[in-house]
């Protein structure tokens, strides 16, 4: 994971690398951003510039012996901490390290959720226990292998318990020499107040739209689709990722899905709605839930333009649509469709009947869009 492999975070990258070549290293930093701000990957990139023996302008060299180490995930002096499941049996994160090595260079935009269902504990919170600060401790005890820092990526610090949390404490506070903890937070208002006030804060911003849907493109995807999933994403690359790979499936995107939904509440056309959510239900839950998070970011952008005159790219579908859309969106209603798409959204996570659901949603919002 190199600094290039991010996405609109162009600023924060020139900051880190600031500090590096000025010799300010904070020995505690808490990366904070939203999922997929891709805060992991920064991490990575950059320990890996500070071990670089011979660092470029704006990134590791990518050639020198320590990176090549970083390549095949062998550098010495890296260690990672990450949530487990204690309930199976695991008790520190170097139980999962090899499952870890292979999923997170290929995950770098990953939520938790992901990571638990890699190591079979799907909608499980994980922890990182008290075990896990005693291996933690250890390991930066030790001398350097390389001769350089040692350093501990922490991914989301908001899992650490009590009790870890207090065994870490004075390793941060008074670290060995040329030690350095990146913390990378999803929820850093989740953090234990106790670790938080210790450590630089480093914020990673969402993701603009414009960013994703040019690094989209840059992939190989189509212009208008890559503007369709960058709409949806909501500064998110990794949630753009995954509806890629859910649409790459099918032929229809959330957003045509989405629109043609509209236009049969319209027409209320009860036979044309009822193979309408047929077809949803066997598109399968992520297409489901793709269709609905995008429902909740039309009702909310509707509303901007409706009441707070936000412009309109009508040059796009998406553009023409929702302009066409919003009218129909007001103080009256505009709760209430949100309501009920979200808890929608809920439904569908715990694996509902597609069918019926989208059915009785359907009805409700029909309703809704008289108001």
């Amino acid at each position: 994971m190199y600094f290039k492999d991010l996405v609109g975070q162009e600023k924060v990258v020139e900051k880190l690398i600031g500090g590096v070549k000025s010799g300010r290293i904070s020995h505690a930093q808490l990366f904070s951003g939203a999922p997929g701000s891709g805060n992991l990957i920064a991490a990575v990139a950059y320990c890996r510039y500070i071990a670089c023996e011979n660092p470029g302008e704006s990134d590791a060299c990518g050639t020198c012996r320590n990176c090549k180490n970083f390549d095949r995930n062998a550098f010495a002096d890296l260690h990672f901490s990450y949530p487990i499941q204690l309930s199976k049996g695991q008790r520190t994160s170097d139980d999962l390290l090899p499952l870890w090595k292979e999923w997170m260079p290929k995950n770098g935009f990953g939520t938790l959720a992901e990571w638990m269902a890699a190591i079979g504990g799907e909608g499980k919170q994980g922890v990182i226990a008290t075990d896990e600060s005693i291996s933690i401790v250890r390991k930066l005890l030790l001398k350097s292998y390389e001769g350089g820092y040692k350093f501990l990526i922490l991914w989301l610090p908001e899992h650490l318990n009590i009790s870890a949390a207090n065994k870490m404490l004075k390793l941060i506070e008074e670290p060995p020499e040329k030690s350095l903890f990146v913390l990378v937070s999803n929820n850093p208002g989740q953090v234990l107040p106790t670790i938080f006030s210790r450590t630089q804060q480093v914020n990673f911003l969402p993701i603009p739209e414009s960013a994703i849907a040019t690094e989209l493109e840059r992939r190989g995807v189509d212009a208008q689709k890559a503007k369709d999933i960058a709409f949806l994403s909501e500064g998110n690359f990794g949630a753009a990722l995954n509806q890629l790979k859910v649409e790459e499936g099918g032929e229809q995107t959330a957003f045509e899905i989405f629109r043609n939904w509209m236009r049969l509440c319209f027409t209320k056309s009860v036979s044309e709605l009822v193979i309408w959510s047929d077809t949803l239900d066997k598109a399968g839950r992520e297409m489901q839930k793709n269709v609905l998070e995008f429902g909740l970011k039309v009702f909310r952008e509707a509303l901007w333009v409706s009441y707070a005159g936000k412009e309109v790219q009508k040059e796009t579908e998406q553009g023409v649509f929702l302009f066409k859309f919003a009218p129909y969106i007001n103080e009256r209603n505009a709760l209430e469709l949100v309501s009920e798409m979200e808890k929608a959204l809920s439904h569908v996570s715990r694996n509902a009947s597609g069918k019926i659901l989208f059915l009785d949603v359907t009805f409700k919002i029909i309703i809704l869009l008289k108001k």
